[in-house]
């Protein structure tokens, strides 16, 4: 998948902050993160194209979700889907990495779902919420 990185490899510093963040988001939400197929191909279509950078399915094996992290300082307009911003420090991939501690990414995270499904994703919206408040900052490794 494309934030798990390969054993062997020699990690620098943003692989290891962006894996670190990977693994907290997947335990934090209950989500994995699976192969785009026919569905999450046409979910991924709604989003508008401004704000569809960096994507990436995920599943809690119910329901499905895409996780877009556009270099954008925007939230995106309303579209067919109800989506939550996720926060910084549990954002995958957390692009425009710097070590230093004032340092933000120049990246926002948004994770989309179906308009029926927005319940599950409110869920999700609180637990981000209340693991950020212990998560470490985005950049540490």
């Amino acid at each position: 998948m494309r934030y798990q990185q390969h054993r062997n490899a020699i990690l620098e510093p943003e692989q290891m902050a962006r894996t670190r963040r990977a693994k907290l988001f997947s335990s934090v939400t209950n989500l994995k993160e699976v192969k785009f197929n026919k569905q999450s191909r046409a979910m991924a279509k709604l989003i508008p194209p401004r704000f569809s950078d960096h994507q990436s399915a995920w599943t809690d094996g119910s329901f499905l979700f895409i996780l877009t992290e556009p270099y954008c300082d925007q939230y995106p307009p309303a579209c067919d889907l109800a989506y939550i911003h996720v926060p910084v420090k549990l954002a995958p991939y957390g692009g425009g990495f710097s070590s230093s501690s004032t340092a933000t990414p120049g990246t926002n995270s948004f994770l989309y779902t179906y308009c029926e499904d927005m319940f599950e994703l409110r869920d999700i919206e609180n637990a981000l919420l209340q693991a950020n408040c212990k998560a470490p900052a985005w950049n540490e490794v």
